[in-house]
């Protein structure tokens, strides 16, 4: 698009308007897109060809350890009872045999002269706790399973997976220092102490197992519903 106009401008099949809403393809888009959009919930922007609808593909040589963000969107909730998100993304499979669809897919992947002296990851999220305390319920990663009728099933899918991809390579990530899960910056209590991580207090019976798998076999962790 690039053009100045006053009022009206159209090129390749995108309509904008200066102070109203950007269109692209059709004359009509969902009324919610203030303002950008393309296509309805009834007509989407349709394609037959394999690709991306939006592609950017940008480099950085920033050398000053600033952060440099391909996309950085601040969304500010102003209005008492507000609610919703900065960016929400929703795949819907509408054929049978999809093969496979992700809500979200985040990679970070290293070149072959690129090293890593921080942290590196492919999925970080930031709770910004402020100088009081909350109300409400506050969580760090919130994973829902929404169950549309009495008859939905996900007994085959694990609510939560850690896969080691990689074919034949995967073997190198199979170091004996690699953990499940990592748990940094907590105080450690004593027996019944209230921390997130406590010290057992006295030999008391496992009362639960949870279930969990391990190359699609059943292993139960232990657990007591007693400190």
């Amino acid at each position: 698009m690039g053009q100045n106009v006053s009022n009206y401008g159209k090129q390749g099949g995108a309509k904008w308007f200066v102070g109203g809403t950007i269109n692209l393809g059709e004359e009509t888009y969902e009324s919610v897109g203030l303002f950008g959009g393309g296509g309805t919930t009834a007509a989407p922007l349709p394609t037959a060809v394999t690709g991306n609808f939006l592609d950017f593909r940008t480099t950085s040589t920033n050398a000053d350890s600033a952060d440099v963000r391909g996309i950085y969107w601040k969304h500010l909730f102003s209005g008492a009872g507000a609610s919703g998100e900065t960016i929400r993304a929703y795949s819907s499979i509408e054929a049978a045999g999809a093969q496979s669809v992700n809500g979200c897919h985040f990679t970070v992947g290293v070149g072959t002269s690129g090293t890593i002296t921080g942290q590196a990851s492919a999925t970080r999220h930031t709770f910004l706790a402020p100088a009081k305390v909350l109300g409400g319920t506050n969580v760090l990663i919130s994973c829902d399973i929404w169950a549309e009728s009495a008859s939905s099933n996900m007994r085959h899918g694990p609510i939560i997976r850690f896969n080691m991809a990689g074919g034949a390579s995967r073997a190198a990530l199979l170091d004996d220092n690699l953990a499940l899960f990592s748990i940094d910056g907590v105080t450690v209590g004593g027996a019944a102490h209230g921390n997130i991580v406590d010290a057992i207090s006295g030999d008391k019976a496992v009362t639960h197992l949870a279930r969990i798998r391990i190359n699609n076999v059943a292993y139960y962790l232990m657990l007591r519903n007693a400190v």
